[in-house]
């Protein structure tokens, strides 16, 4: 009897967590609106992004808010892992991020790492971003930057369709 109350508890506890999980999700929330609508300037989202130059193509997700939180690059080529970050709210509309990664030969093997930092700017109906970004390439084993680069990546917000 003992076992079915600490289990009947055990499951009470969690199904209390679950319903509160929205939330404690929602009171972190960029809105601004007070009535649950999106912030249209907040960079959390998911984006679809392109670097002005090169057609290196990316997948890039924000999560947290409303001042700071990480952020997950993809590229659209294999030569480079994932890379992760975070992210700082600047301004109304503005951010500074910092991403992190590597970079493989043909082989697999671990040539580079990669380090991005960024400010990014989100337009003002918050569908479009664009970053003004540096990036360094060091010896994984050194440490030493071998390449150092500026380029501009813009993105599109992605959206429910």
């Amino acid at each position: 009897m003992i076992l079915k109350q600490k289990t009947t508890v055990a499951v009470l506890a969690l199904l209390a967590v679950f319903a509160a999980a929205p939330v404690l999700a929602d009171s972190d929330s960029d809105s601004d609106s007070g009535g649950g609508d999106r912030d249209l300037s907040t960079l959390v989202g998911s984006w679809e992004a392109t670097d002005d130059n090169s057609p290196t193509e990316f997948l890039l997700t924000f999560e947290g808010g409303p001042t700071r939180g990480t952020g997950i690059i993809t590229r659209s080529n294999n030569l480079g892992s994932a890379s992760q970050g975070a992210w700082e709210r600047t301004g109304p509309r503005t951010y500074s991020v910092t991403q992190k990664g590597f970079i493989f030969d043909a082989n697999g093997d671990l040539v580079l790492k990669f380090k991005g930092n960024g400010e990014v700017e989100v337009s003002e109906d918050g569908n479009s971003l664009v970053v003004a970004l540096v990036s360094e390439l060091s010896d994984p084993v050194t440490g030493t930057v071998v390449i150092t680069s500026t380029t501009t990546v813009s993105g599109t917000r992605i959206t429910v369709e």
